[in-house]
């Protein structure tokens, strides 16, 4: 069997941020990376890459000019725009950049892990979509096809109806079972939404730990870096997602969870 070639992926931008020290590098560990600096970027094309990553840790770091020359100049290239907390309200209150999909830093393990396999078997990615379609438009182009399926049960505790909905559907697709956290006495895995902070996951911790200490998953608006190290020190397997999420982002961090035999899941490979 010939063994797989490495993506190749050109890291810039703001890298030197602490916010994407921490959180850039982990999912690029079975890629080919090379880091260069902003203006060195602009000024070579030679560069034959098949991802390049922009980092953003703050507004105004980029000229929009210089967006659509990395553009003109690399046009084969997967190119994607990690964007810090710092820049998450541009949508709504400032300018973002034109001209690269956007993608939370917090979202950037289970997004790249997405990437990566699209490209592999397709040699594109969604990142080759127009920058113009909105976000529903996106979500009506991704195919509902899972990659994992049953036996598992889940039992969440939710804030709002909406969230329990959307892991209903989100289950039955995949023919796993849903209940509440508040009447389970034995699942697989749990999902815990938090309203405003994940310290909101104490009042769920007496019942996860009488299940057994079953791996979670965590959904939270606005999640930050000291997040994930405060879940680590209160659960035994987590992961965390920012909200909004979509069915292959969730799907993603259980996977994880699986490739990590933190959970025992059936993976379709056909």
């Amino acid at each position: 069997m010939l063994e797989q070639r490495k993506v190749n992926v050109l890291v810039t931008g703001d890298i030197q941020n602490w916010e994407f020290r921490q959180l850039l590098a982990a999912p690029l560990n079975d890629c080919h990376v090379i880091e260069r600096d902003w203006q060195s970027v602009l000024a070579d094309s030679d560069c034959e890459v098949d991802f390049i990553v922009v980092a953003q840790a703050r507004r105004g770091s980029f000229a929009e000019a210089d967006i659509e020359r990395l553009c003109r100049q690399f046009p084969l290239a997967q190119k994607v725009l990690v964007i810090a907390s710092w820049c998450e309200g541009e949508t709504r209150s400032g300018e973002p950049l034109f001209g690269l999909h956007r993608v939370y830093i917090r979202d950037w393990a289970q997004a790249f892990a997405r990437l990566r396999d699209a490209y592999s078997v397709k040699g594109t990615t969604r990142l080759s979509r127009p920058v113009t379609e909105s976000r529903s438009d996106y979500l009506y182009a991704i195919p509902q096809i899972p990659h994992a399926s049953g036996p598992l049960n889940i039992a969440a505790q939710t804030v709002s109806p909406d969230c329990f909905e959307t892991l209903t559907e989100f289950c039955k697709l995949r023919n796993w079972t849903l209940q509440q956290l508040e009447t389970c006495t034995k699942c697989d895995l749990v999902v815990v939404e938090c309203y405003r902070s994940i310290e909101e996951t104490q009042r769920s911790k007496p019942m996860i730990q009488s299940l057994g200490n079953v791996p979670v998953v965590v959904i939270c608006g606005f999640p930050r870096a000291q997040d994930n190290e405060y879940l680590d020190a209160h659960f035994t397997a987590v992961h965390l997602l920012g909200k909004p999420f979509d069915n292959g982002m969730l799907e993603n961090a259980i996977l994880q969870l699986a490739s990590q035999g933190k959970l025992k899941l059936v993976i379709d490979v056909a």
